[in-house]
């Protein structure tokens, strides 16, 4: 039995819970290293997602004649020429923003992407038009985990971090809302089902699945 709890606004991750994009940028780095006589394995590909410091991983794993912010620009303009061919929306997201949106409840992403990047994703999608707020790695000092993305988010809302719902796709972002006191949804990347989930406060298999319990959750 779901607890109800008083909620005032839902703040989204983007990569992994709105978009299905993180194959996109899987496919990038690869692209990336192929030109360097290099290669990384899924393994690798699972302990990047949801972090921000991706680049710098990189540069050190495989040893590359690069810095880690030549890596990430890089790393930014492929995935921005990418991403120009679509973006898959996760199955449900309109109907769910919608729903979210009739009942006066106002939306944020908190993302650990690059601004001009997460932008450009709502444009490409439509989804835009369904968020007062959008806050990125580039708007605050600390990336997720840390919980600074979601606190900039609830602020510039409006609302007290802990009436926000927070959905994540990964341990990573999970743990920057659990530190910003948000309730926490966990939607697991399914390239992450392994990973430990337990310190969400409700976890759900899907957008679709999320969305059908909302009348639980409020």
């Amino acid at each position: 039995m779901l607890q109800k709890r008083q909620i005032e606004a839902v703040i989204f991750d983007l990569d992994g819970v709105l978009v299905q994009s993180e194959r996109v940028s899987w496919k990038t780095w690869l692209d990336f290293l192929q030109e360097f006589g290099k290669e990384m394995g899924d393994d690798d590909y699972r302990s990047l997602i949801g972090t921000h410091n991706s680049a710098e991983f990189i540069r050190t794993r495989l040893n590359l004649p690069l810095s880690a912010e030549e890596i990430s620009q890089d790393h930014q303009r492929r995935v921005l020429e990418a991403i120009e061919h679509g973006v898959p929306v996760t199955k449900g997201t309109e109907a769910l923003l919608a729903d979210l949106s009739s009942r006066s409840l106002p939306l944020a992403v908190a993302s650990n992407s690059h601004r001009h990047y997460v932008l450009r994703v709502l444009e490409l999608t439509g989804l835009a038009q369904y968020f007062q707020a959008v806050v990125t790695r580039d708007d605050v000092p600390l990336g997720k985990p840390a919980p600074d993305v979601y606190l900039e988010a609830a602020a510039r809302l409006g609302i007290p971090a802990k009436d926000c719902m927070a959905v994540e796709d990964s341990p990573v972002g999970l743990e920057a809302a659990v530190a910003a006191e948000m309730v926490s949804i966990a939607i697991p990347n399914p390239d992450l089902q392994e990973m430990d989930f337990e310190i969400a406060q409700y976890k759900f298999e899907s957008i679709i699945s999320l969305h059908n319990a909302l009348s639980s959750l409020f």
